[in-house]
């Protein structure tokens, strides 16, 4: 039976963190089993599936501010042309154009 050397690791990453994030980086390396930050780290940043960065256009953002706006103005029972205004310019970002 043959025994794999492990390899020697050559380059580093260094990031600093406060006393607190240190301590609470510490006590989840404990927790999981690892015995420091920096094989706990490694194994996370080389195994782990990364999540995926969500991006909010600000078109996307402004029809949610409208969408939010025509809501409470539903709900407090406001005019028929107040809604139909929002509505409109809901329609007029969705299109493209530009308010």
């Amino acid at each position: 039976m043959t025994t794999e050397k492990p390899k020697t690791k050559s380059s580093s990453v260094t990031f600093r963190l406060t006393e607190e994030e240190k301590q609470l980086a510490q006590a989840k390396v404990e927790e999981a089993g690892y015995e420091s930050i920096s094989a706990f780290v490694r194994d996370y940043l080389i195994n782990a599936q990364p999540k995926e960065k969500v991006s909010i256009s600000p078109e996307i953002f402004e029809i949610m501010s409208a969408l939010t706006k025509l809501s409470s103005v539903v709900n407090k029972g406001t005019t028929r042309p107040e809604a139909n205004d929002l509505i409109s310019k809901i329609s007029q970002i969705v299109m493209g154009k530009k308010l």
